[in-house]
């Protein structure tokens, strides 16, 4: 009987493989691909260029609101409905180009998807800290442009004067990109 018993739990053990853990590495987590400057300056001068093109169009409306605010003022001593500002600078935008209200949100959706995805990158070194800190300045300057022109209010001279700001970031951005990019 004790013979029984122990080629049972010998065949027990061996069955259940006496508690051993595997000689195979866990391997849990996903290797990250190594930092690719290059691949991160690309990806950088795409966004600049795209927020370059696209924040002429912004602040051609943001000239005609505050246009539009300015008049308004100068007639009625009244600051105007920013509704009323908007309005009508995207309606003198769909006269004079191909671009609409639609459009401007479009190339603004794409901006703030594309800054997204390359402010969330794992970066390494000096030069790419440098890059992004730069990068996020000049973005952040795009954004402000164009929530000032989604959203115009206050006088014609205070929109002019926040708007102009943001010209002169980008303006000084992207001398400043221009150099780190190259």
């Amino acid at each position: 009987m004790k013979k029984i018993i122990y080629i049972a739990l010998t065949v027990l053990l061996l069955l259940s493989g006496c508690g051993a853990k595997s000689t195979e590495p866990e391997t849990t987590a996903e290797t990250k691909p190594p930092f690719d400057l290059a691949q991160y300056k690309q990806d950088v001068a795409a966004c600049t260029a795209r927020i370059s093109s696209e924040a002429i169009v912004v602040y051609n409306v943001a000239k005609k609101e505050r246009d539009y605010m300015e008049t308004f003022e100068n007639i009625s001593g009244k600051t105007a409905e920013s509704d009323d500002a908007k309005e009508t600078a995207f309606h003198w935008l769909e006269e004079k180009s191909d671009y609409s209200a639609e459009t401007v949100d479009a190339g603004h959706k794409e901006i703030s998807q594309m800054y997204k995805d390359i402010i969330v990158m794992d970066i390494e070194g000096t030069e790419a800290a440098e890059i992004k800190s730069e990068f996020d300045e000049y973005a952040t300057a795009y954004i402000d442009l164009y929530n000032l022109a989604m959203a115009p209010s206050g006088s014609a001279y205070g929109f002019g004067e926040e708007c102009d700001a943001c010209i002169s970031a980008l303006k000084s951005g992207q001398s400043k990109l221009d150099i780190l990019l190259s």
